[in-house]
């Protein structure tokens, strides 16, 4: 499973079609992602059965720098802790 997620929702008209076409999941939205979103993202790598990869397209400024650090901490943080 590929996902793209964008924290910009002015990139849409040009992710939709390109995720459609390569069927990729597209996650948009504005600022730093949920722990839901992550939780969610959790559920459908799971359904997949389990291989998944985000592909994260952030400014390239500290705050979008530090956002794709974040996700990547709730993804272990909620993996570890479903595991047990």
């Amino acid at each position: 499973m590929i996902e793209v997620w964008c924290e910009k929702s002015t990139m849409h008209d040009i992710l939709e079609p390109l995720c459609q076409r390569e069927h990729f999941n597209l996650v948009e939205s504005t600022g730093y992602e949920s722990i839901t979103q992550t939780v969610q993202f959790l559920r459908r790598a799971e359904r997949y059965g389990g291989a998944a990869l985000i592909i994260y397209i952030s400014d390239f400024d500290p705050g979008g720098k530090g956002m794709l650090v974040a996700v990547a901490r709730q993804i272990q943080f909620c993996s570890r802790r479903s595991r047990s």
